[in-house]
């Protein structure tokens, strides 16, 4: 899940082009936890490895969040077609999570 939100990141360009690729990664890891109900979307752990507090990633998390709700009826529908496929486990057709 988190590499099909990478992936709608780098077709939708804007706003992604203002975060670092490494911020972009952390929050669609972020998300995904968020999207399959992990206990944490980003423990203490992930921020220790990757250097990245998860209040360094809310913006970046929101944006993808709003991708991620539109991707079914945008016109970039390509990566929403790809992960819907079983080999990726249909993660496109997860419905977004209401986030706060």
């Amino acid at each position: 899940m988190a590499q099909y939100f990478s992936e709608l990141a780098l077709v939708s360009g804007d706003p992604f082009l203002q975060f670092t690729p490494s911020l972009v990664a952390c929050a669609a890891i972020a998300l995904a936890r968020y999207c399959l109900e992990y206990e944490h979307a980003w423990p203490a752990t992930l921020a220790a490895i990757t250097g990245h507090a998860y209040d360094d990633l809310l913006e970046c998390v929101k944006c993808l969040h709003t991708v991620h709700a539109k991707a079914e009826n945008s016109t970039q529908k390509a990566a929403y077609n790809k992960y819907k496929q079983n080999v990726w486990n249909n993660v496109s057709i997860v419905e977004p999570k209401t986030f706060t």
